[in-house]
């Protein structure tokens, strides 16, 4: 089977003869399952290869269904309906130790060895070892099995091994006491345990309309492809082993379009289950000074709302089952004992990671905004406990930056150690290496901070930015808001389809008034 399709069916003997008609030649010494599996498989990591593996399946099926070992299997499947009673199914004899015997089977065993000892499950003469034994009659192999597990006895009368039954506990058992082991580990317990099992991430990508999320992502991955519109909210994932012959972490990726229009899709990434293992990248357009704050505010207000959501609904879920109220929080703590200024900040609740983009066009601004810009965007970034970068995908030192730090969230790797604060060059924070005493006052002298009456520091740096940069028209975002009157969804065949349809309908409105009016009701 391959993406749903039946690509094969019948005999093992017809296998390597259909696939050879369809010119596809099995290697000598290869194993044919192996070869034919890759060889049907549609490789998903570039749209080119995904296009050129789906073709070529595709013909490989259709060649399989005008076949005759299809027919012919369709007939015996007819036959085996008909039969009121089932065969037995057949079961292959123990393996006798003979040289003609072995001789033929040892090449197919040296493909299998050479393939399976390159993947790292284990090394060739662990395979010959294991061989030998396998093939030796009881009689002669029983004394390697006690010696190597002493937990099993042997009974010279009936000749076989006995196992002694260690633990009466059933499966449903066995899981519940897993599940009560889970719900009272600690924090520092997972991480011991998660070096040695794969582990799943969740990076939930949002911000700035066209404002480069696709261009970070894809660089993230590795594709070499041109970025394409978000279509509100797209998935992807990625997987990276942390070393040889180990289990992969998975990185589930989430990436929202349509910048704060689509806000209420955080819903859908942030959930219940990945809240222990959540990150959030938010991304900025540095060429937009004007919807910069608005952009940020709504969607990080979006974000935090439904993370202390689905924190509430857990704490409430454990409160129920415990029948006691419990103070532990499921979100992980993002700051540390040391963390500077860590008394006058209001972390967000999961780790955050702010990406400045466009950068080649912010370079070219006034040096008074450009330094403006960058205190603020440091000021909200050691706010919130978050690591800040500016990128530009044109220049691939600052995406080879920003990659480091997605992969810091996305599989736990080392956090990157260089930082810049120069608002000449593209800035590069860490999470704890800005303090409110390196990053100055807000951007403008010459207003009285008293007369702006600001609740909290983070609103006091608004106004001020603000008044350097004012919000664009809200009558303008309003029209924008239904994703049909964007430009980025344009498709002109349907838009002038609907257009007819909308003069029809008005058309109908006005007929059905008319009529209403020359209606004569009875007094």
């Amino acid at each position: 089977m391959s993406q749903g399709e039946l690509v094969f069916c019948g005999q093992s003997e017809d296998m390597v003869d259909f696939f050879s008609s369809c010119e596809y030649e099995c290697p000598e010494y290869c194993n044919p399952f192996d070869i034919y599996v890759d060889l049907t498989s549609v490789h998903t990591r570039c749209s080119e290869r995904e296009a050129a593996t789906y073709s070529r399946m595709y013909d490989i099926t259709s060649a399989y269904r005008n076949s005759e070992i299809y027919k012919g299997m369709l007939g015996r499947i007819e036959q085996s309906c008909q039969r009121p009673e089932k065969p037995m199914i057949p079961f292959k004899s123990p393996p006798v130790a003979c040289p003609n015997s072995m001789s033929s089977s040892v090449p197919a065993l040296r493909a299998i060895a050479d393939q399976e000892s390159k993947d790292g499950l284990y090394q060739k003469w662990q395979m010959f070892v294991a061989y030998i034994i396998h093939i030796l009659p009881l009689q002669y192999n029983q004394c390697i099995y006690l010696h190597l597990f002493p937990i099993l006895s042997y009974n010279n009368d009936t000749k076989t091994v006995i196992i002694p039954k260690i633990n009466a506990d059933t499966l449903w058992d066995v899981a519940a006491a897993e599940v009560r082991n889970r719900e009272n580990r600690t924090g520092e317990e997972d991480a011991e345990e998660n070096v040695h099992f794969s582990t799943e991430r969740t990076v939930f990508f949002m911000g700035s309309k066209a404002g480069g999320k696709t261009a970070i992502l894809l660089r993230f991955l590795d594709r070499d492809e041109a970025p394409k519109p978000t279509l509100a909210l797209e998935y992807t994932f990625c997987r990276r082993a942390r070393g040889h012959n180990t289990s992969k972490d998975i990185a589930h990726l989430w990436e929202l379009g349509g910048g704060i229009s689509l806000s209420d899709l955080v819903q859908i990434p942030i959930t219940a289950d990945n809240i222990s293992a959540l990150c959030v990248v938010l991304v900025l357009d540095l060429s937009k000074p004007n919807a910069l704050w608005e952009t940020m505010e709504r969607l990080l207000e979006s974000a935090r709302s439904q993370v202390e959501k689905v924190c509430a609904l857990l704490q409430k879920t454990r409160e129920s089952r415990s029948g006691k109220q419990q103070n532990q929080n499921r979100v992980p703590q993002v700051l540390h004992k040391d963390y500077l200024d860590r008394e006058l900040i209001n972390p967000f609740p999961v780790p955050l990671l702010i990406i400045g983009s466009k950068f080649d066009i912010f370079q070219d601004f006034d040096s008074e905004k450009r330094k403006g810009i960058c205190k603020t965007l440091r000021f909200v970034a050691h706010f919130f406990g978050a690591s800040l970068i500016f990128t530009s995908s044109k220049s691939e030192t600052t995406m080879s930056k920003a990659r480091s730090f997605v992969n810091k969230l996305a599989f736990g790797t080392e956090k990157p150690k260089s930082v810049s604060t120069d608002h000449s060059k593209p800035l590069v924070i860490p999470a704890g290496q800005d303090s409110l005493s390196q990053i100055g006052p807000p951007m403008t002298s010459d207003v009285d901070i008293g007369a702006l009456h600001a609740k909290n520091p983070l609103e006091l740096w608004k106004k001020f930015f603000e008044r350097v940069f004012p919000p664009e028209n809200i009558k303008e975002r309003k029209e924008l808001k239904d994703p049909a009157k964007d430009p980025q969804y344009n498709e002109p065949l349907i838009d002038s389809m609907r257009g007819q349809k909308d003069q029809e309908l008005e058309q109908y409105k006005r007929e059905q008034a008319k009529s209403w009016k020359n209606l004569a009701l009875d007094p």
